[in-house]
């Protein structure tokens, strides 16, 4: 009889498997056509068309100053509400929500891994589409962006909420 004395790999430690998922959902949603069509090329051509026609009417001043703020809140909604609800979905259409709610990543766990990557895809979204902008004449005041931030994480999370909320009890399709 042999005693097998080979070291055992020590379990990561909870932080180490949200950031692990959270990395693992991120490079999903990059991977994904149809998310990097919802979440940059339509808001960036909506950004576009809003600035540069003249319909429809966005009030007085320029028009590069409603459709900035406009378009990043749809991109807060098209990646936490309906990339999440469809991608959400379909993983508990296959099963995968079950068998990831039972791994010591736990339910918690996935949720912020989830959430991680939404705010990940967020601040990708900022860049592209907040450097679009400027690049198309917006000038935000200085004051108001620490609350715009503020806003755009209490609203993806409230979204996130939503998604999962019906894709929890919705069919996939």
């Amino acid at each position: 009889m042999t005693l097998d004395v080979s070291p055992r790999p020590a379990a990561s430690s909870w932080t180490t498997r949200v950031v692990a998922h959270g990395r693992l959902e991120l490079t999903m949603l990059l991977r994904n056509g149809e998310q990097l069509l919802v979440a940059i090329i339509l808001p960036a051509m909506a950004l576009v068309g809003l600035t540069v026609s003249s319909f429809p009417d966005l009030g007085p001043g320029q028009r590069i100053d409603t459709a900035a703020p406009g378009v990043l809140a749809l991109a807060v909604v098209s990646t936490a509400f309906t990339g999440q609800a469809i991608s959400t979905g379909f993983d508990r259409r296959y099963g995968v929500l079950r068998y990831l709610g039972v791994t010591p990543l736990g339910r918690t766990g996935l949720l912020l891994g989830k959430a991680m990557a939404v705010l990940s895809v967020l601040a990708i979204q900022v860049v592209i589409l907040g450097g679009l902008a400027l690049f198309l004449g917006w000038r935000p005041a200085p004051p108001g962006v620490p609350a715009a931030l503020v806003t755009m994480v209490v609203g993806s999370a409230a979204f996130v909420a939503l998604a999962l909320l019906l894709a929890g009890t919705m069919r996939a399709e």
